[in-house]
């Protein structure tokens, strides 16, 4: 959660008089929008911001939601500082929803202020104090439906932290990556005297098919987006701080995301199969960097177009191979036997660029079944029930956890 000093008197709730417009033509067709910031945004990272209100509905503000903040005054405040700063005085207002007073998810009068919005932004905090309020036992509230219309519409969902994380269904609660791979999924809160584990959740169901890490290769959390993902089925997308992934039309067969920012993006995709079949299977992984672009069709295997510099890509190389979990290894798709997939004596140091397309995907292999005993694990938790109800249903659309 980032906080700064604030001027005394500060106006936390911003009323719209005469909006400015975004760069966009109004008469240009509107694309739905998620921009997923991995946590830590810096107010210095002028391309994300300005990536979030031009995504806006022409005409309408961006709406600050500080609902997972544990001081979400302050967190509101700082926020539509940095918004205005770049857009204007009109360009943002703040809207204080919290559990403190969750019953204004009901309210018409803020109902009408979200509709009449043209983006969100959700702050860092804590990813389920925005469910239980916009989300309450896995059922829509009004608000909810407001910015789903708007996002429908051709709006823009961004958010930081536990901004990002909320878009997917179910989504990551909490947990480390030493509990997951020891432990595998739970559904409940293990820092609520919960059992050790990953902790999924239901989400907002922004996001079908795709499950959302953050603060990614900072807090070393490929161990536990790769439990979450293979348990859930659903493609994990791991963001690191500073850095926002870009998806546009989200659920269709036309999403795709594309990075933005300084670190790096890990999309993760899960082994297919029954349960019974999938332990010891190895898992297809991308590292994208700024400029990298993937596809998220739904139901369909990512494909990468990179833009990012060779030398950019090896230095993300080389965290992504330092959070590589105990047990498994990290190697190209092309050292590995189609029969056996087995990989071959050399390691990823010992392999130049020049032998690896630009498209390619690398395999996380676990080295012994006993390595992934989670591999076998079966994906019919309650806590993981929600997520046919996600596809079903919605098509498109910091202490951090």
């Amino acid at each position: 959660m980032r906080l700064r000093a604030l001027t005394a008197g500060w106006l936390l709730v911003g009323l719209v008089a005469s909006p400015v417009q975004p760069s966009s033509s109004a008469s240009d067709p509107r694309t739905p929008t998620l921009v997923l910031v991995g946590g830590a945004l810096a107010r210095e990272n002028d391309a994300v911001y300005e990536t979030i209100l031009d995504a806006r509905l022409p005409g309408r503000p961006l709406c600050v939601l500080p609902t997972a903040s544990g001081e979400p005054d302050a967190s509101m405040a700082s926020y539509l500082e940095d918004f205005r700063a770049r857009g204007g005085a009109d360009a943002a207002i703040g809207l204080r929803v919290t559990r403190d007073d969750a019953a204004r998810a009901a309210d018409p009068d803020v109902v009408r202020t979200l509709a009449a919005c043209g983006g969100f932004f959700f702050t860092g905090g804590d990813q389920s104090r925005i469910v239980d309020v916009f989300r309450p036992g896995g059922v829509d509230t009004p608000a909810l439906e407001a910015i789903r219309s708007v996002l429908a519409a051709g709006g823009v969902v961004a958010g930081t932290s536990a901004g990002a994380a909320m878009p997917s269904d179910p989504m990551i609660g909490a947990g480390s990556s030493a509990d997951a791979l020891r432990h595998g999924v739970v559904c409940d809160d293990p820092d609520q005297e919960g059992p050790p584990g990953v902790w999924l959740r239901d989400g907002l169901g922004l996001l079908p098919g795709l499950l959302v890490d953050q603060h990614f290769l900072a807090r070393g959390r490929l161990g536990r987006l790769l439990v979450a993902a293979v348990a859930s089925d659903q493609v994990g997308l791991g963001i690191d701080e500073n850095t926002a992934l870009v998806i546009t039309d989200p659920g269709t067969p036309r999403a795709r995301g594309r990075v933005l920012g300084p670190a790096f993006v890990v999309v993760l995709e899960p082994p297919r199969g029954e349960p019974s079949s999938r332990r010891g299977d190895a898992i297809d992984l991308w590292l994208l960097a700024d400029g990298d672009s993937i596809t998220l069709a739904p139901e369909a295997a990512p494909t990468f177009t990179r833009a990012s510099t060779a030398a950019k890509h090896t230095a993300g190389l080389e965290l992504l191979a330092a959070s590589v979990p105990d047990g498994f290894r990290l190697v190209p798709p092309d050292a590995l036997s189609p029969d056996t997939r087995s990989p071959d004596t050399r390691s990823l140091d010992e392999r130049s660029l020049d032998e690896r397309p630009d498209d390619e995907s690398y395999t996380l292999m676990p080295l012994r079944p006993e390595t992934a005993p989670w591999l076998d694990s079966s994906p019919t938790l309650p806590c993981l029930e929600s997520r046919s109800r996600s596809l079903r249903d919605h098509d498109i659309r910091d202490d951090d956890r």
